[in-house]
């Protein structure tokens, strides 16, 4: 039994050991490093969004970033329901677990065993391990991780089993994660947990500089301040943050910066809250007031429809630029008047791409045409969009031992195009267009 003496500082010792794991003092928490929060951002976005995740993964199996992984074995290691799955909060326990495992020997071909040292680190609750080895960057690394082996089915026709379908379970709340640089390979082990009963908010905080929709090197926010009633914490050089939750009732997050304050709703609910901020870029603000001043001054002149071209080029440009809630809440309101038309000559544009090259450029020319330039910009990314559709029509009347090597070549012209292409419209219609050209 410990004397009565010792006991304020037993208890002083606990406090302090609870803020470093969630941040209650306030203090500056020991989040994960940057290479680290990437690889929990891109492993969010494959369980949001099974496309765009599987896309990320098949760019460095295509690349030669994983050796020995083919092509054919890494749509067998991606093949999941497209169905959203949790995103996952990190969790101090499950990092330091990630991290202990990290120095053990590498298992070959098999799952890795996460139970033990997790529940050393004093995580109790269901875990699940997985682990990646590959030369180059990060993304090269959640590659490995989806497509490396862990074991083999038995039965008559054994068939490989990989680690990616066991890190999208939806049961998996939260996730730790550990990365060691280096020769002869870089490792990156993930430890999924199913969390304990009370509810946890957390997420990422960036700036999608390149407008590529994911956080990328560089991009990470960290020094800032995230508060949850009262309960706060600064962000790391991963810009992560998870905090717990008072009951189920619904509440709010802040997250301040020493320019901006922002507030996102935590709904009612017995699950947990992951809130990704995607931060304002100083460069789009700029952007944005220049367009916003324009705008209003042709409407204060000569009225809303003689406005249309700089209500319209507010709007565009709305669909790329990274504001603050205010500044996209004026948008949407001075916008509205343009909205309809606007969204209804892109529908037109994109119906254009089935036809052949001289009805597509009379229907886009017809249909842009009330907005003046506007839309300039945004039409050549258009003309460009109908080349590689002419494309993939050749391949599809192609003779069928042709159609690999020519897809191959169509599929890399996709790549490029959706990492210049920040559009929705158009990265959904790239998506598509990739999705038949994997099929020959």
């Amino acid at each position: 039994m410990l004397p009565r003496i010792c006991f304020p500082l037993v208890l002083v010792a606990i406090l302090c050991h609870l803020c470093g794991l969630c941040g209650l003092c306030g203090g500056e928490a020991q989040g994960p490093t940057s290479n680290e929060a990437l690889a929990l951002a891109m492993i969010n976005l494959h369980r949001a969004d099974t496309w765009q995740g599987n896309f990320a993964v098949k760019q460095s199996v295509r690349a030669g970033a994983v050796p020995g992984v083919t092509s054919a074995s890494a749509r067998r290691a991606l093949s999941s329901p497209r169905s959203v799955k949790p995103g996952l909060i990190w969790n101090p326990q499950l990092a330091a677990t990630a991290k202990a495992l990290l120095s053990t020997p590498i298992p070959p071909e098999k799952p890795l065993e996460a139970t033990a040292a997790a529940a050393t680190a004093g995580y109790a609750g269901e875990v699940f391990g997985a682990i990646g080895m590959a030369p180059g960057d990060l993304e090269s690394n959640y590659a490995a991780l989806f497509v490396r082996r862990v074991g083999t089915t038995t039965g008559k026709d054994p068939k490989p089993v990989f680690a990616g379908p066991g890190l999208l379970a939806a049961r998996w709340r939260e996730i730790g994660i550990a990365v060691r640089l280096g020769k002869p390979a870089p490792v990156l082990v993930v430890v999924l947990g199913v969390g304990p009963p009370g509810r946890m908010a957390g997420g990422t905080a960036w700036q999608d500089v390149n407008r590529n929709g994911q956080p990328d090197a560089g991009e990470l926010l960290q020094g800032l301040t995230v508060t949850i009633a009262g309960a706060s914490m600064t962000t790391g050089p991963g810009g992560v943050w998870w905090l717990p939750l008072s009951g189920n009732e619904a509440t709010e997050v802040t997250l301040a910066t020493a320019e901006t304050k922002t507030k996102r709703a935590i709904p009612t609910g017995k699950g947990d809250s992951l809130i990704d901020w995607r931060a304002p870029i100083a460069a789009d603000i700029v952007a944005a007031d220049r367009a916003i001043a324009k705008a209003e001054l042709v409407v204060k002149a000569k009225g809303v429809d003689e406005a249309q071209a700089e209500l319209a080029a507010v709007a565009l440009g709305a669909r790329l630029w990274s504001l603050d809630d205010d500044r996209s809440a004026r948008i949407a309101t001075m916008t509205e008047p343009v909205a309809g038309r606007l969204q209804t000559a892109i529908d037109r544009c994109l119906e254009a791409l089935t036809e052949d090259r001289t009805e597509f450029k009379a229907k886009s020319t017809a249909a842009q045409k009330p907005f003046g330039t506007a839309l300039r910009d945004w039409a050549r990314e258009l003309d460009r969009l109908y080349d590689l559709r002419e494309q993939l029509g050749k391949i599809q009347s192609a003779a069928k031992e042709l159609r690999p090597q020519q897809a191959d070549v169509l599929i890399g012209q996709i790549d490029k195009a959706l990492k210049q292409s920040g559009d929705p419209a158009f990265v959904s219609q790239l998506r598509l267009w990739r999705d038949m050209a994997e099929t020959f």
